[in-house]
């Protein structure tokens, strides 16, 4: 007997799981390599880094789910807003904090975007439009 769903949960889930958390650990272990702690908070430049990593990380997870139309990386998107609400939650300069928490909530709704579109009975692909009119 063969289960679809039970390759999905002990193949594929771990190494979506896996996937997303290496793309999440090596943004943040360059930060971590490459700059150091400082009294008064993070410089400007470093700001914008961030802010820039933190869109690289969100289109990353936006990328995932919109990979292979409706058969996307869902679990790796949701590993990647997990991982910015951690950012979140641990960051105290006002910047990094919301555009974090802005990420976060973009990356853990846009998952449902496939489903809501099929709960709703329209596709959000153009193969099904019609082709006249």
């Amino acid at each position: 007997m063969y289960f679809p769903w039970l390759e999905k949960i002990f193949i594929h889930a771990p190494f979506s799981l896996w996937h997303g958390w290496i793309v999440f650990s090596a943004v943040v272990n360059l930060f971590q390599a490459f700059t150091g702690l400082k009294e008064d908070g993070p410089s400007v430049w470093i700001r914008i880094l961030v802010i820039l990593a933190l869109l690289f990380l969100t289109s990353t997870a936006v990328g995932y789910v919109e990979y292979k139309k409706h058969k996307g990386d869902i679990t790796g998107a949701l590993v990647i807003g997990l991982g910015l609400l951690a950012i979140f939650t641990n960051q105290h300069d006002a910047w990094i904090h919301w555009s974090a928490l802005t990420a976060a909530i973009i990356t853990l709704i846009y998952p449902i975007r496939p489903y809501a579109f099929k709960l709703v009975g329209r596709e959000s692909n153009a193969e099904n439009a019609p082709l006249l009119g």
